[in-house]
């Protein structure tokens, strides 16, 4: 006879709890961010690793920084991000839209259009992300330098 687990799945909003909770910890901590550690984010299970499956991959922050110009049609993105393939990008806005980054609007135009625009949670989403973009551009060169040591 096989046996059921007593753990109940958790809600999103649950994990999303657990999440903001975690967060508050490490911010309270000396140090801060910094002191951020892997257990930190693995304790906000499902939601913070669902949340950075959407925005961390290169794909995910060069639509995001497409997006910071205002609302964009596929094609206006799709030229944008040069080399992204449809299925990366239909999927990245799908994922944008699902989990509140982003709007998708059908507009009434003959042939309809479809338009996508950052909500106000992808907008500061995509604020701290081009926040990390800049460290990384910033560093850049020092990357370059001990790849060239080695």
């Amino acid at each position: 006879m096989a046996t059921t687990s007593s753990k109940v799945p958790r809600s999103d909003a649950e994990y999303a709890a657990i999440a903001a909770a975690a967060a508050a910890a490490v911010a309270s901590r000396p140090g801060g961010a910094r002191s951020l550690t892997v257990d930190d984010v693995l304790c906000g299970e499902s939601s913070v690793r669902s949340a950075l499956d959407t925005i961390g991959g290169a794909w995910s922050i060069l639509v995001l920084t497409a997006l910071r110009s205002g609302p964009c049609r596929y094609s206006e993105i799709k030229r944008a991000v040069r080399g992204i393939s449809d299925r990366r990008l239909a999927g990245t806005l799908r994922d944008f839209v699902r989990d509140g980054l982003a709007e998708r609007r059908v507009l009434s135009t003959i042939p309809s259009h479809v338009e996508y625009e950052l909500t106000p949670l992808g907008q500061e989403v995509s604020d701290s992300v081009s926040t990390f973009v800049v460290d990384i551009m910033r560093l850049a060169p020092r990357v370059a330098a001990a790849r060239a040591k080695s």
